[in-house]
């Protein structure tokens, strides 16, 4: 009787206890993955953050994981000099997209709705009723009567179509606004653009469930890769969202410089430059005008008051203390500033962030007036590869900020020293656009055109694939190194290093323009 209890109690432990283990590391999982985040890792060689943090829900998690992979990116950068984004902007992110400005005209918006679906079609086939729908994703706020009124409609030239009497070489193109995810169902193109601030991981999955097959996404900006968070989707979908990129870069689909020089070509007609009458009415040394005056990469706002210690420097807008006519959309206000930053011989170039190729209008406008610019951002040689030659000045040149502040004052005295800054204008001229022309460039007919012909050009190509459609798709990644990567140092020397932001400094503002 006795072994046959024993028996009886052997056969329950055997049963039990993988049951009773079972259950416990149960709760140990359930425990470790409660709504409270773990840790996250530190950088090389350095501890785990003891930040914890709180959510509701899991679409709150995702959310910060899309910021902390974004951040990663930047703190572990290569190569070492890149610049690092301090881990302010952590936030769960935009729920919803901003309110249309699009009054939705019915007899524009349903132009293509019906017409027979081309994009099996060749180009030649396709010019014969072609018709695309462009939607625009972003663009409020202050952009809402700036930029162009929607909807509105054109005829775009299609490449490649041979015009005759049965085939018309154009495409009727639609462009609307939408705020909603459901809206871009009908749309061919989607384009993202001035989205401030990051839109939430379900945001993004409920905009990617309405993206159809023949659909493509475009990430349109004119700003560099340190401003532009609004348009990052989350690191998993970074793959899945953007086919073509719409920026500043020359190897951009699109490429949408802020200006240009361009020699004159032999026989051509030229403006004559009297260099007498230029300089008659330069009577101030050198200035500074800026509107964002806390920039995330480097301290630009203390080297122009480091510059002021030694040198006389005349500050406008609302980083500075002198006024100005704001509104430089305003033809008026426009033509006021242009005349007065004509009396200077020199003004600060100083650019929000130190990216290859990032040259704004702050540059070539300058050139075009007459006065040298003073150049901190993009590196000496991308200046020098595209602007007129021996027409401005690098800081990166000196070996201190005395030295530069020596060598302007050294011009400002020899006038013949000073003039050769303008040799240039006698061999061509720059050309750059206002700033409310280059902002609505991204709406233009010829920059959607040229978008268009890229949309048939893709299908077409992917159509006449032999493999998955998938494994022939393009894709715009937001996090390569191609368009983040392309941010680094402020200068070689280590005295404008210095201006440079360290990795843990912390804003006193989230906002990311002020």
């Amino acid at each position: 009787m006795a072994n046959r209890h024993y028996a009886f109690c052997f056969i329950v432990l055997v049963t039990c206890i993988p049951f009773v283990l079972w259950w416990n590391s149960t709760k140990t999982t359930t425990k470790n993955t409660s709504c409270r985040r773990k840790e996250l890792p530190g950088r090389r060689g350095e501890p785990s953050s003891s930040v914890s943090y709180s959510y509701k829900n899991m679409e709150d998690v995702l959310a910060l994981d899309h910021n902390y992979h974004f951040n990663e990116v930047f703190r572990n950068p290569q190569p070492q000099e890149q610049f690092t984004v301090s881990p302010f902007d952590a936030f769960h992110g935009l729920s919803s997209l901003c309110t249309a400005v699009s009054d939705h005209d019915a007899n524009i918006v349903r132009t293509c709705y019906g017409s027979y679906n081309n994009n099996s079609k060749s180009h030649q086939s396709v010019a014969k009723s072609c018709c695309k729908t462009l939607l625009f994703v972003g663009m409020c706020g202050f952009w809402n009567n700036r930029i162009r009124k929607f909807p509105f409609k054109f005829i775009c030239p299609v490449k490649g179509c041979k015009k005759s009497v049965k085939t018309k070489c154009g495409c009727t193109v639609v462009v609307d606004h939408v705020d909603t995810p459901e809206s871009i169902r009908n749309g061919d193109l989607v384009i993202f653009s001035h989205i401030p601030n990051y839109m939430s991981h379900s945001l993004w999955r409920d905009l990617l469930t309405h993206k159809h097959s023949g659909q493509r996404w475009v990430f349109s900006t004119i700003e560099s890769p340190i401003y532009v968070r609004g348009l990052l989707p989350p690191w998993r979908l970074r793959n899945d969202t953007y086919e073509f990129a719409d920026t500043f870069y020359s190897d951009a689909d699109v490429s949408t410089p802020y200006g240009y020089y361009e020699p004159f070509r032999v026989g051509s007609s030229r403006a004559s430059w009297n260099f007498s009458e230029h300089n008659r009415v330069k009577n101030k040394l050198i200035s500074w005008t800026a509107s964002h005056c806390e920039t995330l990469q480097w301290d630009r706002i203390n080297f122009v008051r480091d510059l002021e210690k030694i040198l006389q420097v005349d500050t406008y807008g609302k980083c500075g203390n002198k006024p100005v006519c704001r509104d430089l959309w305003n033809e008026y206000c426009s033509t006021e500033f242009d005349n007065l930053m004509k009396t200077y011989k020199f003004a600060l170039s100083l650019e929000n962030s130190c990216c290859h190729e990032y040259i704004t209008e702050k540059f070539w406008k300058l050139l075009e007036l007459g006065t040298v610019p003073v150049v901190i951002g993009p590196p000496l040689q991308d200046v020098e590869h595209v602007a007129p030659p021996g027409s401005f000045i690098h800081a990166d040149q000196f070996e201190s900020m005395k030295d530069l502040a020596d060598y302007l004052r050294y011009l400002d005295k020899n006038t013949t020293a000073y003039m050769e800054y303008f040799s240039w204008k006698r061999k061509g001229r720059v050309f750059v656009d206002s700033i409310a022309e280059h902002y609505k460039r991204a709406v233009s007919d010829g920059t959607l055109c040229t978008l268009i012909n890229l949309l048939l050009q893709d299908i077409e190509a992917s159509n006449s694939s032999k493999g998955e459609p998938y494994s022939t798709r393009r894709v715009f990644d937001a996090y390569s190194s191609s368009w983040q990567g392309r941010c680094e140092t402020c200068g070689r020397r280590d005295w404008l290093k210095r201006y440079e932001f360290p990795p843990e400094h912390k804003r006193k503002s989230k906002s990311l323009w002020v």
